[in-house]
């Protein structure tokens, strides 16, 4: 752990985990994680994903034909220019709420 950063989240070392269980719902009908989530069917199937917006381009459509899927083919670089997937992302998931979608976002 970066002592200049801090524990994420409020949380001690002990306390924070990274896998299927680490999402946050950010707005209604929106959940954030890591990629683990958006790997483990029982856990989309609790939150009631119907949506999944991947940002990175090392992913892949895990579970094709259950979901609809937009992958964001983001570079993990410093120097990749991230504004060029708003549109289509902030579009996938509009147009997924709007027909009572619920979206996992996830990097």
């Amino acid at each position: 752990m970066d002592p200049d950063l801090g524990e994420p989240m409020g949380m001690d070392e002990d306390e924070w985990t990274y896998g299927v269980d680490d999402v946050n719902q950010i707005y209604p009908n929106i959940y954030h994680s890591a990629y683990h989530t958006a790997e483990s069917k029982e856990k989309l199937t609790e939150l009631g994903i119907t949506h999944i917006l991947s940002m990175g381009d090392e992913f892949t459509e895990h579970f094709k034909g259950e979901y609809t899927y937009k992958i964001c083919p983001l570079s993990d670089d410093e120097d990749q220019d991230v504004q060029q997937f708003f549109r289509d992302g902030i579009k996938f998931i509009e147009d997924a709420i709007g027909n009572g979608g619920v979206v996992l976002v996830h990097c």
